[in-house]
């Protein structure tokens, strides 16, 4: 990152898109949007530097940039880019320019404009030369001192002719090693990949005051690539690491001086629900103190680049929400709720925490909302001081019973789209009937009923339940049998029977959540289906299963699709994809859906029904746009086409108002008539791969009608520019 005088900020690395716009490995950001620096670079920018005159210098790994051979170094003036001589001969690490204008680069090579060049080479604005005999190795990093001695640092033990252990001083005229007397030079802090300085133990960070190497209290637990300083002998660490000073620090640890802190978005324990609500905002729960650099006692909000606690939070884990009447409920092993007694379950109306009653005696792992009530089930007997077995029903003023209840632990619930209550769990028993494993609850016939002959085979216990697209409800956990055949821990009821998905998955299915093209996705315990490896994520397309997104290093507890914010991961994992993740991962696509306003239809917003879209555009799903504020009985017509320019409505239709335009092709048309001041617009995009990135428009174009149904007047809402994803 390199930022200007001005304010913006170039960005480089290895990326074909920044905010959307096409951006070969390198950007600029002007504090409202990204846009390339021309055509870019064929591969990554590892550094960037900027010359007296304003010119932008990137190094790294390339051969060209905008299209003009530049090997490993060129230069932006502001409209194009240009090589540097002949270049560097290998890879490029970073570029410094030195009081005089000159450019100093170290790295990895050996030669630069041609000439022999060991890891440094100065550039004198014409001539590329070779720098204090180089190093035996690869320099990374270069630093100016503030007496004005240049220091380098890297992965060598020669610096000219001179022994030097992987960072070296360089005076103007002669090499010397730190730890031989630096002058001026003191309080150098360096990180990297070592684990001694000086002789002494070091692990990876390092302070030199002057005369010799001191090690940092609690330094990371992996190695350190960037150190930035802060105001107050603070300093900004980034790296490899996933702890520091003993707190858990995803890649990112403040030291202010005396101890250590976390900066970045992480969980010191394990998410184990999540819950969306829609537009990308939801929450996340389970047994963790802190999220990022924030408290938040075992439940959070979330949304799009944000999370934030629940006022004091629960003194226990929360194992399962839902949402019901615009409250949250969450239930777990706690007795506490901000400064309330709630056992077991609470209610979050936004500002505070109540009880629900007496809650219940010991932990309830699953929540569903329907009809107006909550579901409970879990582990408990009494529910409000009211006798039930493992499964109960607020109905906002009391606890009720769900009959006979169910024989043992209930862990996962399911509106099964009629009405009625899936239940699943460890049991073998509901309503004194057999229904081993899972069992319907019918609110109307107030009975409960078993799914065929139910599951068998391992714990026989399922763990998660989900409802597909044409309403089928599959089920995952630990068994091997569902309704007599064989089953390998996940099956789908079709309503009169059960059937496998494939050759299952060989491990415990923990969660199931379904993606916007209508595939499933599953997590738990298992590495393969069959004898085809899927990880701990696995994606079952209809016809078959398949691996899904990096890498986990533990099973996942929960998955869950959030429509704007992607797959949320949570567990007891500590890294996603190689990258650090602590118990808290989301999973975006390089292919998103969005649907954004585009031009407003009408110049006086006073008279102009506002259009939005209520999901995302993905591929397989179906596209729900909402235009709310109309005139009762008015008839709209949403039109949407690939085509977008401002036509006046007046060059149409004789009764449109004026300053109102249509800015979309008419491909298609939808009429409707607004019934409560709102209409809505369905279309169902094609579960096809290929579609994703297609563009299109959409707007509404709102008749009032007078007298005898006349039209009265003709006004637009803000057009929509749509694009649509695949994930």
């Amino acid at each position: 990152l390199l930022p200007l005088p001005n304010g913006d900020l170039i960005a480089s690395g290895t990326f074909t898109t920044a905010g959307g716009v096409p951006a070969a490995n390198i950007a600029r950001w002007n504090g409202a949007a990204r846009s390339p620096l021309g055509a870019g670079t064929d591969g990554q920018v590892h550094c960037l530097a900027r010359l007296p005159n304003g010119d932008l210098l990137a190094g790294g790994t390339f051969s060209t940039a905008g299209g003009v051979p530049a090997a490993n170094i060129a230069r932006w003036n502001g409209t194009g880019w240009s090589p540097l001589g002949t270049g560097i001969g290998g890879f490029v690490s970073d570029v410094l320019v030195l009081p005089n204008g000159d450019v100093l680069a170290g790295g990895a090579f050996a030669t630069a404009g041609g000439g022999p060049a060991a890891g440094l080479a100065r550039w004198d604005g014409t001539t590329w030369s070779a720098f204090g005999g180089g190093v035996v190795g690869a320099v990374v990093h270069l630093f100016v001192a503030s007496n004005g001695d240049l220091v380098v640092a890297g992965s060598f033990q020669q610096a000219g002719s001179l022994p030097a252990a992987n960072i070296a001083r360089w005076n103007g005229t002669a090499w010397s090693a730190l730890g031989q007397g630096l002058g001026g030079l003191v309080d150098l802090i360096a990180g990297g990949v070592f684990a001694t300085a000086g002789g002494q133990p070091a692990p990876n960070l390092a302070r030199w005051d002057g005369t010799s190497w001191s090690a940092f209290a609690g330094a990371p637990d992996a190695p350190v690539g960037v150190l930035t300083r802060l105001p107050g002998d603070q300093l900004l660490v980034g790296g490899f690491f996933t702890s520091a000073g003993g707190i858990a620090a995803r890649h990112l640890a403040r030291w202010d001086g005396t101890a250590w802190s976390r900066t970045a978005n992480g969980c010191d324990g394990r998410v184990l629900a999540a819950l969306g609500t829609g537009f990308g905002f939801g929450f996340v729960a389970g047994s963790f103190g802190s999220l990022g650099n924030r408290t938040a006692a075992n439940i959070a909000a979330f949304g799009p680049g944000s999370l934030s606690p629940l006022g004091a939070g629960t003194n226990g884990p929360v194992l399962a929400m839902a949402a019901a009447n615009s409250e949250l409920f969450a239930g777990g092993a706690f007795t506490q709720a901000g400064a309330l007694s709630a056992s077991g379950i609470a209610r979050w109306n936004g500002l505070a925490w109540s009880a629900l009653g007496s809650g219940v005696d010991a932990p309830v792992r699953a929540l569903l909302s329907l009809g107006g009530a909550v579901y409970a089930g879990g582990d408990f007997a009494q529910a409000g001081g009211v006798p039930v077995a493992r499964i109960a029903r607020w109905d906002g003023a009391g606890w009720n019973s769900l009959g006979a209840g169910v024989s043992g632990s209930v862990l996962a619930l399911l509106d099964d789209g009629a009405g009625r209550v899936i239940a699943g769990g460890s049991f073998a028993v509901a309503g004194g009937g057999p229904a081993p494993g899972i069992a319907r609850w019918d609110p109307v016939a107030q009975a409960w009923s078993g799914l065929g002959s139910g599951i068998a085979g391992g714990l026989a216990t399922v763990d998660a339940l989900v409802r597909l697209p044409n309403g089928t409800i599959v089920a995952g956990g630990d068994f091997s049998v569902a309704g007599g055949l064989p089953s390998i821990n996940i099956a789908r009821w079709l309503g009169t029977g059960w059937s496998p998905l494939g050759a299952g998955l060989n491990g415990r299915v923990r969660s199931l959540t379904v993606l916007p093209n209508g595939d499933l996705l599953a997590g738990g315990e298992f590495t393969a289906s069959g004898s085809f490896p899927v990880g701990r994520l696995a994606r079952w397309n209809g016809t078959t299963w398949m691996p899904h997104g990096p890498a986990l290093d533990a099973p996942p507890a929960v998955c869950r699709w959030f429509d704007r914010s992607g797959l949320l991961l949570g567990g007891g994992f500590s890294s996603c994809g190689g990258a650090v993740a602590l118990g808290f991962a989301q999973l975006q696509t390089p292919c998103p859906a969005s649907a954004e306003p585009f031009l407003n239809g009408c110049a006086s917003t006073s008279t102009v029904p506002v259009a939005t879209g209520r999901t995302d555009p993905w591929v397989g799903s179906v596209f729900d746009v909402w235009g709310p504020g109309m005139p009762n009985g008015a008839l709209v017509a949403t039109v949407a086409g690939f085509q977008s320019g401002p036509v006046p409505l007046s060059q149409l239709l004789p009764q449109a108002l004026p300053n109102c335009f249509l800015h979309v092709s008419p491909d298609f048309l939808a009429l409707a008539v607004a019934v409560g001041g709102e209409v809505r617009w369905l279309a169902s995009i094609p579960n096809q791969p290929s579609l994703a990135g297609t563009v299109f428009f959409c707007q509404n174009v709102v008749f009032e009608l007078g007298v005898g149904g006349a039209i009265a007047a003709v006004s637009s809402s803000p057009a929509l520019r749509v694009t649509v994803g695949h994930y």
